[in-house]
């Protein structure tokens, strides 16, 4: 009787939020061993597995692709002409990050030093 609290009932399975972050749990697994795999393969074969994705990673990079420190001026323009889906996908692994890990510091530090990993690499 005095361990009682720790035995689940039957009412822990309906409760929305457990359900919520099995979820989340269950989403977030599945990005970390997706970004295993990819680490495991060379480039050219990550990009014909991301073709499924994005038909359009299929073609060959050429030095005619946009890159970001052609044009380095701080104006609107530059700004908006450089948005493309790179941002979104750093920003939606912000946010799902932050399910995740939910302290403000380690989740900053956690996204600077992604950042760190991406332009080394």
């Amino acid at each position: 009787m005095a361990f009682n609290y720790l035995r689940p009932t039957p009412l822990d399975f309906f409760n929305p939020m457990q359900r919520f972050w099995r979820i989340i749990s269950m989403f977030a697994t599945v990005y970390f061993v997706w970004v295993i795999v990819m680490l495991n393969h060379t480039p050219t074969y990550g990009r014909s597995l991301m073709a499924y994705f994005d038909p359009r990673l299929k073609r060959r990079l050429t030095k005619a692709d946009m890159t970001y420190d052609d044009n380095c001026e701080l104006t609107w323009e530059n700004f908006w002409d450089n948005i493309d889906h790179y941002y979104a996908v750093h920003l939606g692994n912000w946010f799902l990050s932050s399910f995740v890990i939910r302290n403000f510091w380690l989740l900053h530090f956690k996204q600077l030093i992604d950042e760190v990993i991406e332009l080394s690499l």
